[in-house]
């Protein structure tokens, strides 16, 4: 596998859960579509950045809802009863 080929699905991979059940999963496919849009010479080297870029920033389903599972328990917000913090805001 070349590494165009490697970036293309690390980036659709990354990218999976991004307007989920809104859009059709998006696939190496789509990504390369997507990186068509720049020039030819610049597409490799700009993908190479973007999948480094994104795996960084990319907030997924999963890394958000398990930030806010641990928000809603945090004792320094809710207390030492989340329960009755969460009824009462």
């Amino acid at each position: 596998m070349s590494e165009r080929d490697e970036l293309l699905e690390s980036i659709a991979n990354t990218i999976s859960s991004y307007r989920e059940d809104e859009i059709d999963w998006p696939d190496a496919a789509h990504v390369d579509r997507w990186a068509s849009q720049f020039s030819p010479n610049n597409q490799e080297f700009f993908l190479r950045e973007f999948d480094h870029v994104i795996k960084q920033t990319f907030f997924t389903r999963g890394r958000v809802a398990s930030f806010l599972e641990r928000l809603i328990t945090n004792q320094g917000l809710a207390g030492d009863d989340p329960f009755d913090y969460w009824s009462k805001a």
